[in-house]
């Protein structure tokens, strides 16, 4: 976590629920990938998706970068890290991608849940 993501409020559950969220992706666990997220958000993410678009990956280097309010109730956390995967299952067919993105959190009780990105949100990626 950078220095200025560390001063903002909700950083350290922020980055509690990130080493959630990354190592979901890293144990390829699908229902505890599901649970990060609200209702409301869950309807696109099926088993089959899940284990297509994370079924090899492994990421590493996860670093918040910056936490902002995104709305009532809502936080912004952008993060960088790289993913290493099957290139049949990336961007491009890549093996390796540099990504940043941002994860739209609510609170939800004592902790937080990811929510709908707004509209055109668009992660980005190069190639490592």
């Amino acid at each position: 976590m950078t220095a200025s993501a560390a001063a903002q409020p909700h950083a350290a559950t922020v980055h509690a629920f990130l080493v959630r969220y990354f190592r979901a992706i890293n144990d390829h666990d699908y229902p505890a990938y599901l649970r990060l997220f609200s209702r409301a958000s869950r309807p696109g993410l099926s088993a089959a998706g899940f284990r297509s678009g994370f079924g090899t990956t492994r990421d590493s280097a996860a670093t918040l970068r910056k936490l902002s309010a995104a709305g009532p109730g809502l936080v912004a956390a952008t993060v960088t890290f790289a993913s290493r995967q099957s290139p049949s299952s990336a961007p491009g067919h890549a093996a390796c991608l540099h990504w940043r993105i941002t994860v739209y959190l609510a609170r939800t009780g004592h902790r937080f849940v990811v929510a709908s990105p707004p509209d055109g949100y668009a992660a980005q990626h190069w190639s490592c």
